[in-house]
């Protein structure tokens, strides 16, 4: 029996069951060592018994349910990236999987400096390691998890009976990179787990008893309830893709001329777009940056910048600038992450590649420069 009165279970056959190598004969609570979710690392969601929604659910990633085989509210709500598995063999190992590593993560070590029994995870900043609750757990505002610039840091928190979160409450990394996989932060939950309407979650949930969202409640990370349920009312659940699977984080730049479209009144017009991006490094944060520069227009005469919303399935462009030409006839549009802008339509660089731009007079009828912001992804 630990020394706060946590009853120890044997590991060896679990550990050897899910291939894990620890390499020595204890987990250090300051450099935890993270479990292998196994088959359930591509869930998303993951019940006992039952899954059901209502509303406008999305989930990244597979959806499933075992032993039982309730599911319910697909559709309207949509399963993207994932296929849903109600009972079947998926859905068994998964749950299997899951099972496995919630034992591990109860038993893994911690120190009685890490115990925060009777404390709220609100306004707190944790570094890596492992956490405890002897009770239950609640967050209300903000937690902070410091990475302290390693893109693997694990943080572990162990909570004996129920974790609940107040409305509007979130979980952010600081310090972690542009590469940070949020699949390293686990909550360990002694019985059920509530995400209360508006909180913005990370990590993955292993809850023995069951799992309920509120609604616009979401969560980067799987939801895995062992035994009960998963309820969700209009959420967004993403299953956070592992460092293996990311795209590599590297400095990139592109550019492409726009060029008057076949017929125009004004063929001597010109444009040139150039995107860049550059990952977060030691002192420099990521930065994205969007430059759409013109040229040879009429002087100082107003014009209406578009562009195609990526957002949205049909191919619409939308006006988003209006601007004045200089004396010369040129004009320079920019949006610089680094200085606090966003980019249109709050999208990233990787989702803007490709999207049509044209530039057109002051009424939007007629267009005068055309072309597509450059396809490359950071």
């Amino acid at each position: 029996m630990a020394d706060d009165g946590r009853v120890a279970p044997a590991f060896g056959a679990v550990l050897a069951a899910v291939g894990f190598a620890l390499g020595g004969s204890s987990l250090g609570a300051a450099e935890p060592r993270r479990p292998n979710l196994g088959e359930a690392r591509s869930f998303a969601v993951l019940a006992g018994s039952t899954v059901s929604t209502t509303g406008t659910t999305a989930v990244t990633g597979d959806v499933g349910v075992s032993p039982g085989t309730g599911m319910t509210g697909f559709p309207p709500a949509t399963v993207v990236g994932g296929a849903i598995h109600a009972g079947d063999d998926r859905a068994a190992a998964a749950h299997r999987d899951a099972s496995l590593a919630y034992a591990y993560l109860k038993g893994m070590a911690s120190i009685p400096a890490n115990e925060l029994t009777g404390l709220d995870l609100g306004g707190r900043t944790l570094s890596a390691g492992v956490y405890y609750f002897t009770s239950s757990a609640g967050l209300t505002g903000n937690l902070t998890l410091n990475a302290g610039g390693d893109a693997d840091a694990v943080f572990v928190i162990q909570i004996a009976s129920a974790l609940t979160t107040a409305p509007g409450s979130s979980v952010v990394v600081i310090n972690g990179g542009g590469d940070y996989d949020e699949s390293n932060i686990y909550w360990q939950v002694g019985s059920s787990a509530t995400l209360d309407s508006g909180t913005a979650f990370l990590g993955n949930i292993l809850a023995y008893a069951s799992i309920s969202m509120e609604s616009g409640a979401t969560m980067t990370g799987n939801a895995l309830a062992l035994n009960g349920a998963v309820t969700m009312v209009s959420n967004a659940v993403t299953s956070a893709p592992d460092a293996s699977e990311r795209e590599p984080r590297r400095p990139f730049k592109g550019r492409t001329s726009l060029s008057p479209p076949d017929g125009s009144l004004d063929d001597n017009a010109r444009a040139r777009i150039t995107a860049r991006f550059t990952p977060e490094r030691r002192r420099h944060v990521e930065r994205s940056r969007l430059d759409i520069k013109v040229a040879r227009m009429d002087r100082s005469t107003g014009f209406t910048l578009w562009m195609d919303n990526p957002g949205t399935p049909d191919p619409v462009l939308v006006q988003i600038d209006t601007f004045t030409t200089s004396r010369h006839g040129s004009f320079h549009y920019g949006k610089d992450t680094r200085k606090g802008d966003a980019l249109p339509f709050g999208a990233s660089l990787s989702n803007l590649s490709g999207v049509a731009v044209e530039v057109r007079d002051a009424g939007g009828t007629e267009i005068l420069i055309a072309g597509v912001i450059p396809t490359t992804s950071p």
